[in-house]
């Protein structure tokens, strides 16, 4: 069953009706379905697997955290990057090809890691970076915990469900996200 965008422009309940038909026609009839979809929500919560387009082409990453970003070369062969105005992150120069200002990055929502506001960012690594800012949300998905810190600019974390347990953030905490170096990555048109 092939369903492009089936819940687009539709209100809430009839969404709900929509995926629960599917649901229903997946588990009773055996039948793959496949939707497009830029729900990522609704896409983590129904699909497996679920592949992601990144400008028309298939791509590893999601949709989430991809940023514009102006970066600003420093003497100490490292970049500062501005990703909208309210995050400030250092890189090493040899992330970046060529002299671009402008790159578009990712921050990759599994590899980054929320603690308490006071946190020390050297915590699991000297290389670590911080932001802060307030739980926005949080989503049950299968495995995993989708939490969304508003930290100037939403950043989205997917988090295991036994490490959401130990912390329990709820709505509304202020939080720390601390961003390793591997979670930064620069994406490059292919």
């Amino acid at each position: 069953l092939l369903c492009d965008e089936p819940t687009s422009s539709v209100d809430v309940e009839n969404q709900i009706t929509i995926l629960n038909i599917l649901r229903q026609i997946n588990d009773e009839k055996k039948i793959t379905i496949l939707f497009t979809t830029h729900d990522s929500f609704q896409a983590a919560s129904l699909a497996d697997p679920i592949l992601y387009l990144d400008q028309g082409r298939l791509t590893e990453t999601p949709s989430e955290n991809i940023f514009p970003a102006v970066m600003t070369r420093t003497q100490d062969h490292r970049g500062v990057l501005d990703i909208q105005g309210a995050i400030r992150l250092s890189i090493p120069l040899d992330m970046i090809r060529g002299e671009e200002e402008e790159i578009r990055l990712i921050l990759h929502p599994e590899k980054l890691y929320l603690g308490a506001p006071d946190m020390d960012p050297g915590k699991g690594g000297a290389e670590n970076q911080q932001v802060t800012g307030r739980v926005a949300q949080i989503t049950d998905e299968k495995d995993k915990v989708r939490i969304i810190v508003d930290a100037g600019t939403r950043l989205t974390l997917r988090m295991p469900r036994d490490a959401y347990v130990k912390d329990r953030p709820l709505v509304g905490d202020r939080v720390s996200v601390l961003i390793p170096p591997e979670a930064v990555e620069v994406l490059y048109p292919s």
